[in-house]
This record gives structure tokens, C-alpha cells and sequence, in this order.
């Protein structure tokens, strides 16, 4: 087994069904290994790297499972650039794996080389260049685990040449193991203490006229029901933020709409009981 093999196994094991991305010079044993395995993972190939990373924020958002998008070296790391910062700006759990040049060619000057790290350190909650097959599996857990976790966000991992057609010893490949709690989001949730929910119920319950904003975690988190319920029973209007929207239905008469420079408008006032 060698490192696309063992890269695409994991993926499999997080339940990743479809990968987006292009190919290229760099990334030709991660196709091979994707072809292998065909009947049990997808590869959509997608116009450009700014389309498959884009298609993978979709895939996250849609499913509850993190997006995984691939591209070669060179350009197609740099194209893949927006489509990582919008999902990592709006919470959105997205792996970008990109090929790069083999570590033998470090400092050399050699065609599409740049420091991919230090690219996507702007726009991901991590990024690495992974110098050794062995090392995936780690690097891929932690991966999956920092993207779907806490705040979720985008993550990446730059994949060499060699390295993905490395061989790694057996006992690797047979104790590769995966979280599963990370092959969804959110993952790990975080429990406040009973003493820290009772202040705030308490604090909501004197509030003369209360408003509740509602983010994009009230979306990922599935709470619309409890929103609902929560804005109801106070008597509450509802606004949410631009990556809130869908939170709360906004025909609702508790729905004060999106408020933000991003598609906020001015509202009337209104009534949540009918």
C-alpha cells in the first residue's frame, strides 16, 4: 500500500463519500488509488479548483459531513483559495488536500513550486505539508478532528509527490483506525455547565424586550425547533446573521429577517404569539 492508497482508505473510513477536485501531473497515484476504489468512493471532477472547493462547501453544508476537495500543484493550489475561505469564514467543515511537487525538489526552483503552507495559513484553522506516507494517518485524524470540531472550519494538507507514491510498512496499513464522531458536524460538542444555563434562562426571563440573534451555529447544530420554542415562549423576535439565515423561518412571526451589512434591511416591529 502506498501513501494515495492509504489517503483514500482513510477517507473511506471517515465515510467520505464524494471527493471534488482536478487532476494533474502531481496528484496521478491519488487517481490511481480513487479508481481503485471506485464502487466505494466518488470523484467529481469539476470545471476548475475554485469550482471543487465551492462544490465541497455545498456537499458540508447539505449533508453534515465534512467537504473534501483535491487539486495539483501550483496553480491549482492557488485557485483553490476562495472556495477555502468562504468555508472556513462561515464555520463550514472543508478538507483541501493539494499535490505538490516531490520533497527532492525543495529550494530548487523547480515549476508550480510554492510554499503551500504558508498559502492556506490565512484561510484554514491548519495546515501542514506531510513529509512522510506514514505520517497520513495521524495528519489525516487530526485533520477531520479540527474541521469538525469546536469552530468548524476549513483545513489542508499538502500532499508531495513521493509521498503519495511512498510505500508504507504493513503494520501501518493494518492499524489504521479513524474518530468517528468526526465523520460528522458538529463534532465534540461542547456542554456549558447547569450553573451557566440557569444565569442565562434567567437573565432571558427578566429581560423587559428581549431580541434573539441566531448565528450559523443554531443551523449547524440542527436547533431550529428549540429556536422556535425559545423565541415563542418569550415572546421574542428572532434576527439571524447572513450564515444564520435558515434558522428561523422567515415567514414566522418571530422573524425580524437577517440583520447584518450582509442582506440586512430595515424591519417593523413584531409579535411572536398569535
Amino acid at each position: 500500500m502506498n501513501g494515495a492508497q492509504l489517503l483514500v482508505e482513510m477517507l473511506i473510513r471517515y465515510e467520505t463519500q464524494v471527493v471534488f477536485g482536478l487532476p494533474g501531473d502531481t496528484t496521478v497515484s491519488l487517481y490511481d488509488a480513487l479508481y481503485a476504489e471506485s464502487n466505494r468512493i466518488t470523484h467529481v471532477m469539476a470545471r476548475d479548483e475554485r469550482s471543487a472547493a465551492f462544490m465541497a462547501d455545498v456537499y458540508a453544508r447539505l449533508t453534515s459531513k465534512p467537504g473534501v476537495c483535491e487539486g495539483p500543484s501550483g496553480g491549482g493550489a492557488t485557485y483553490m483559495l476562495p472556495g477555502v475561505a468562504e468555508a472556513h469564514g462561515s464555520s463550514v467543515p472543508l478538507i483541501a488536500l493539494t499535490s505538490d511537487n516531490p520533497l527532492s525538489y525543495e529550494a530548487q526552483g523547480a515549476l508550480t513550486a510554492l510554499d503551500q503552507p504558508r498559502l492556506f495559513e490565512s484561510v484554514t484553522k491548519w495546515t501542514t505539508l506531510v513529509k512522510s506516507a506514514e505520517m497520513l494517518p495521524h495528519l489525516i485524524r487530526r485533520a477531520f478532528r479540527l474541521a469538525t470540531s469546536g469552530r468548524a472550519g476549513a483545513v489542508h494538507l499538502g500532499l508531495p509527490k513521493d509521498v503519495l507514491a511512498q510505500e508504507v510498512a504493513a503494520s501501518v496499513a493494518l492499524s489504521v483506525r479513524v474518530e468517528k464522531a468526526c465523520t460528522t458536524w458538529p463534532s465534540h460538542r461542547v456542554r456549558p455547565s447547569a450553573d451557566v444555563v440557569g444565569r442565562a434562562a434567567h437573565r432571558l426571563t427578566m429581560a423587559k424586550r428581549p431580541v434573539i440573534v441566531a448565528g450559523g451555529g443554531a443551523l449547524s447544530s440542527g436547533a431550529q425547533a428549540e429556536l422556535l420554542a425559545l423565541a415563542q415562549h418569550l415572546n421574542a423576535p428572532v434576527a439571524t446573521t447572513i450564515n444564520g439565515k435558515g434558522a428561523m423561518a422567515e415567514t414566522s412571526p418571530c422573524s425580524l429577517g437577517v440583520i447584518g451589512g450582509n442582506g440586512g434591511v430595515p424591519m417593523q416591529p413584531v409579535r411572536c404569539r398569535s
